[in-house]
């Protein structure tokens, strides 16, 4: 899986960005447990437990901020593009020194044409210009927030000469509370839960100030899945394989409050905080469990702060449990129903194609923050 996050500003994150009340930022510390916790837990540890039998990190995630003056390509929807899950725009911006997951050094010193296989993303974030790195957190609010995210399952392209081409780019209002199906009911995003992908990575920077406010994604094997369902805040589920009890897409996994991390180093112990106060969210298939921001673009390194692939693989499936989700198991239909949430872009050109773009569901008439996601790449925008 490739995936790409541009940065321009490390100190800021995409889930700092959200309002109160958001899935991502609440603190389920003392939430209720849902009714068959013990037995999914027990399901999954029988079936393996997380993939490759360990609590491991991936931290390949880039993710890049820009600016309302980055320069942008043109963007072009693929044979087959995901409609109307994904969001149509005329272009995004595209940061010089942006990367992408699986490629060393920048897009711009890869050649010409850069192409990618399997499932990449780019995330991009757009903020106001700023002096010094540091200053952006102080300014983030009232900016216009708005994150990119893009998935490719096929060929993805970037053309240097101007044109990017995905088959999916979901894009994300941070400024806005969504309702509990997110961007809507069987709606699938850069993440096939339906998440937006940026709020839900850790960084070094988080490591390094000693806490993580928001949950956690996490990935399991399809065959650890249960098949054609999903609870809120998802949206939407891949192509699982098992049947109940094992877990299901949006499931919210929570590390016991007993559970014993004496021996865990500094870092990794801020990483066990947030898992047992905000929790994990089943996001997407694969086999290494915790996704973590690549620090290319952080001001703090993995290296630095010390935290390692592994430095929680000693973490059981067992010392977790299963938090309660609210409304029912949504039965999987593909049939798409878009939510009216404004993602107008509030810099020049960019136009965004969504089912009524001018229509917020709160009723605010221009979006503060907007994320998106592209198949083959992931943008985010802030």
């Amino acid at each position: 899986m490739v995936r790409v996050l541009m940065l321009a500003l490390a100190a800021i994150t995409a889930a700092a960005s959200f309002p109160a009340g958001s899935p991502w930022t609440i603190d389920v510390s003392n939430a209720a447990l849902a009714s068959d916790s013990a037995q999914t837990i027990a399901w999954l540890s029988s079936a393996g437990g997380f993939g490759n039998g360990r609590l491991q990190i991936d931290f390949s995630f880039h993710v890049l901020y820009a600016t309302c003056d980055t320069p942008r390509v043109t963007f072009k929807p693929l044979d087959g593009y995901y409609t109307p899950d994904c969001d149509v725009v005329d272009q995004i911006p595209l940061p010089d020194e942006g990367s992408i997951e699986g490629v060393d050094g920048s897009l711009a010193a890869t050649g010409d044409i850069l192409f990618v296989t399997a499932v990449s993303h780019l995330f991009v974030q757009p903020l106001h210009c700023v002096r010094h790195r540091h200053e952006a957190a102080a300014r983030v609010m009232g900016v216009q927030r708005r994150v990119w995210h893009a998935r490719q399952r096929t060929l993805t392209t970037y053309d240097l000469q101007g044109k990017l081409t995905s088959q999916c780019l979901a894009i994300w209002n941070t400024a806005k509370l969504y309702p509990a199906n997110g961007r809507g009911e069987q709606c699938t995003s850069a993440d096939a839960a339906g998440f937006p992908i940026a709020p839900l990575l850790f960084t070094a920077d988080e490591i390094y100030a000693g806490e993580i406010s928001h949950a956690i994604r996490f990935i399991l094997p399809n065959s650890r899945m249960r098949s054609k369902s999903y609870v809120h805040p998802a949206s939407h589920a891949g192509g699982p394989s098992a049947s109940a009890p094992a877990p299901i897409y949006g499931t919210r996994l929570r590390l016991k409050a007993n559970t014993d991390t004496s021996a865990l180093n500094t870092a990794a112990k801020v990483v066990a905080n947030a898992l047992k106060k905000y929790g994990m969210l089943l996001a997407d298939g694969g086999t290494i469990a915790l996704t973590a921001q690549n620090d290319r673009y952080t001001t703090h390194t993995w290296n630095g702060v010390g935290l390692g692939s592994l430095d929680l693989s000693s973490i059981p499936v067992t010392a977790f449990e299963v938090v309660a989700w609210s409304g029912n198991v949504q039965t999987l239909t593909y049939d798409c129903a878009r939510n009216n949430v404004s993602v107008a872009d509030t810099c020049d050109g960019g136009a965004v194609s969504t089912p009524d773009p001018t229509t917020p569901s709160d009723g605010a008439s221009t979006p503060s923050v907007v994320i998106a996601a592209l198949a083959g790449m992931l943008l985010a925008l802030q």
